[in-house]
């Protein structure tokens, strides 16, 4: 097993445990689609103890990228509506508006969707692609 497969395989144990997956269909979309694919753009992580709020780009060659993709929370990829991590060196102290949102909160909105196998949905939305993608996946 590939360190890849391994935490994506804990986030799903850990959202199967703390009740945000409680569905098989949508556990095998889980287990089906790995979120690092949507974040190869790299990501903007909080720099600890900046006032006002500073951003600092994680790129896909980062140590700890790929174990911060399959973490449960959410990821920030555009500050002020255009700039994307690779654009900037340092940090940069401006508004997140674009994000990777946490995955427990994704499935358990999809769940409560209850959507019917073949069922046409329209998601609207500028992040990347993580919410298509689970709702693409095979459920059953």
């Amino acid at each position: 097993m590939t360190d890849q497969d391994l935490l994506h395989k804990r986030l799903i144990d850990t959202l199967t445990a703390h009740g945000s997956l409680r569905t098989e269909p949508w556990k095998r979309a889980a287990e089906t689609v790995p979120r690092h694919e949507f974040l190869r753009g790299g990501f903007f992580r909080r720099v600890a103890g900046a006032v006002p709020a500073a951003w600092a780009p994680v790129l896909d060659d980062d140590a700890g990228w790929l174990k911060a993709c399959y973490m449960d929370e959410s990821l920030v990829t555009q500050i002020a509506g255009t700039i994307a991590p690779a654009d900037i060196r340092g940090q940069i102290m401006r508004q997140p508006t674009s994000s990777s949102t946490l995955p427990s909160l994704v499935l358990r909105m999809l769940e409560a969707l209850q959507v019917e196998p073949d069922a046409r949905v329209l998601e609207i939305g500028t992040g990347t692609g993580y919410s298509t993608g689970l709702l693409c996946a095979p459920r059953g």
